[in-house]
């Protein structure tokens, strides 16, 4: 797990209720970490995002929050649960092929 700057490191594995419940982003590598890393300028690297959502132990509550809510709310942007826009996009539009 990656712990940003001035952030406490996690003694043991987060509680399983706080990965699937309301609580997870508390659990978030990102936590406290600039978001700018998350929402990179056209061209710039996605590398140092996609390091920190790999190895984070809520991407996939994550993912799936953000995959629900793209339809809602302005979410569409931006590196989330492990996933470029156009990734999330891409499993979207299979995801709609399989259920056709």
């Amino acid at each position: 797990l990656l712990v940003a700057p001035g952030a406490s490191e996690m003694t043991g594995p987060p509680e399983v209720s706080a990965i699937r419940g309301p609580g997870w982003r508390e659990s978030a590598a990102c936590r406290g970490m600039d978001p700018e890393m998350f929402f990179p300028e056209r061209g710039r690297s996605i590398r140092a995002a996609m390091a920190v959502c790999a190895a984070c132990p809520v991407a996939a509550p994550c993912l799936s929050e953000t995959l629900a809510s793209d339809w809602v709310e302005d979410r569409t942007n931006g590196i989330r649960g492990g996933l470029t826009a156009e990734h999330r996009r891409l499993l979207r539009q299979r995801s709609r092929r399989k259920l056709a």
